[in-house]
């Protein structure tokens, strides 16, 4: 993998994944209700963000940057970011949202670091896997 796919991806990732998100997920004590909450933010967010990256590594195919693809190489790209983004997001949250009820802040920040591995990993590993 050269370098030009690895900057194309972390730039859409942190385009897609912290630009665009939105902070609107309203804390509540409710386990049913939290759950909602998170599902109503993040079935967008996950939406948009795995489009911004089939597009993004759709364009590096269109630049010669992979070797071989077939049509339905972008839509099986699409489908594994969308459901792995959506799981990984979602364990993180309902973890994240019971460390910042209890003011625990460095717990916090180590589940968005490795959210965010977790993230990276499972990109490269995809693009590895259906583009080389």
């Amino acid at each position: 993998m050269n370098l030009i796919i690895i900057s194309v991806v972390l730039f859409g990732h942190w385009l897609s994944d912290f630009i665009l998100q939105k902070n609107k997920i309203k804390p509540t004590k409710n386990k049913k209700e939290k759950i909602k909450r998170i599902l109503k933010h993040l079935n967008p967010h996950t939406l948009y963000y795995s489009v911004i990256m089939t597009i993004l590594v759709t364009l590096l195919y269109f630049c010669n940057i992979f070797g071989a693809q077939y049509w339905w190489s972008s839509i099986l790209f699409f489908f594994i970011t969308y459901i792995t983004h959506f799981i990984v997001d979602f364990t993180i949250t309902l973890i994240n949202s019971n460390y910042l009820s209890k003011n625990k802040r460095h717990l916090y920040f180590i589940t968005i670091g490795l959210d965010q591995f977790l993230h990276y990993v499972i990109l490269f590993w995809t693009i590895n896997l259906i583009y080389f």
